[in-house]
């Protein structure tokens, strides 16, 4: 029993402290003041400044409220760490920039160049097809032959 109030208390504090980082971002996202939000939402910017550190834990309207202004799902603002959502897309978002650059310069490449690089493709694939067989020889992957001991 008491092993489980453990752990209901240690969600809520998780959740309370997910709550105060995720409406920090979504108000920092939207670049609107604490007080500008704070009277929109009919409160004092100490109160909504509180919700924002952690000091205060906010009620279940609070929560609600929050989550309707910030069009936002009640589970997403409650259960889900959003500067981590973000920062994956931004990461995700950077991959397909260097790839889109990658693309760019290879197509004003000549066809020639273009055959030397396919052909590198095509060794490198191999080496990584040599190297992911099990057992791994480890000479061979590194140094791309047999040696002998």
């Amino acid at each position: 029993m008491r092993v489980e109030a453990n752990k209901q208390r240690k969600e809520l504090y998780r959740a309370h402290k997910l709550v105060g980082k995720n409406i920090r971002l979504l108000r920092n996202v939207r670049g609107i003041s604490q007080e500008k939000i704070a009277d929109m939402l009919h409160m004092s910017r100490s109160c909504y400044s509180a919700l924002e550190n952690g000091s205060k834990i906010p009620d279940f309207i609070t929560v609600y409220t929050l989550s309707k202004f910030y069009d936002v799902d009640l589970d997403y603002l409650l259960s889900f760490d959003i500067s981590a959502h973000i920062h994956s897309l931004l990461k995700d978002r950077q991959h397909r920039i260097e790839s889109l650059h990658f693309i760019n310069r290879y197509l004003k490449l000549s066809y020639g160049a273009k055959m030397q690089i396919s052909e590198r493709i095509d060794d490198l694939l191999e080496q990584e097809k040599d190297f992911n067989n099990f057992p791994w020889d480890y000479e061979r992957a590194y140094f791309g032959y047999d040696q002998e001991v």
